[in-house]
């Protein structure tokens, strides 16, 4: 797979800001009722959740494709004095560049899309799932792309954290793709506009269940929100699967 964010790790965390505790609580609630210390997050990116539970007491072990943002996770945990592993890897090639497996691998922030074609998204979720000990868990959290697929908005404009920033997203649909337009704008006096975009699949839950059982899993069930409310492909604002490896 290409690095799509070598161009943009430096400004990624402005560009996508994210309440990253709640992320945090979304995770170790799926991980309740299973016995969960060591944990790969393989699309670690700037290495937020990576700290995070680092710091809530798991051994974790953080994976990204981009070296660019490994870099950036480098300097996240060194600042926070935080003694965690990253790895360069892409999703398939897991298996083959860490010796060991996990009792949880997480994939959140609607990353496993990136993955681009059908094909390459199969495979990813494979080298995920090899990665998952006996009796662990798989966690995935996309965009619910069912409901993106039916309303097929043009464009969604998030503010930013910041005051007076905003990051706009403009959608062209490519099916089975869409590519995001991102533009991040900050009008707080610095006047920046930065551009990149990105090539999603459209995986929708239908989609996702027949990969997962390409795989091999027999076992999941999927949420709509950060309260577990099962999910709707109509309504739900995020698509969540809890996959359990036997």
């Amino acid at each position: 797979m290409e690095d799509l964010f070598n161009e943009v790790a430096v400004d990624y965390d402005k560009m996508f800001p994210r309440d990253f505790a709640e992320d945090v609580r979304i995770i170790k609630g799926l991980f309740r009722g299973h016995s969960v210390k060591t944990v790969l997050d393989c699309a670690c990116g700037t290495g937020p959740h990576v700290a995070m539970l680092a710091q809530d007491g798991y051994q974790i072990t953080g994976s990204d494709l981009s070296a660019a943002m490994l870099d950036q996770a480098r300097r996240r945990l060194e600042a926070l004095e935080i003694d965690a592993t990253l790895v360069e890897s892409e999703w398939a090639e897991l298996p083959s560049v860490i010796d060991r497996r996990f009792d949880a691998v997480i994939c959140i922030g609607n990353s496993l899309p990136l993955a681009g074609s059908d094909e390459q998204v199969r495979a990813a979720l494979a080298g995920m799932y090899k990665m998952v000990d006996d009796g662990g868990l798989l966690v995935l959290q996309n965009r619910n792309m069912d409901k993106m697929e039916r309303e097929r908005p043009e464009a969604v404009l998030n503010e930013g954290a910041n005051k007076g920033t905003f990051t706009l997203f403009v959608f062209d649909y490519q099916d089975p793709i869409v590519v995001y337009k991102i533009f991040y704008i900050d009008t707080s006096g610095n006047e920046e506009v930065l551009y990149n975009q990105f090539p999603m699949n459209i995986l929708t839950r239908n989609k996702l269940e027949k990969m997962l059982k390409r795989i091999g899993a027999v076992s999941w069930r999927f949420y709509g929100d950060s309260f577990f409310s099962n999910f709707s492909s109509s309504r739900s604002p995020r698509m969540i699967v809890r996959v359990e490896k036997p």
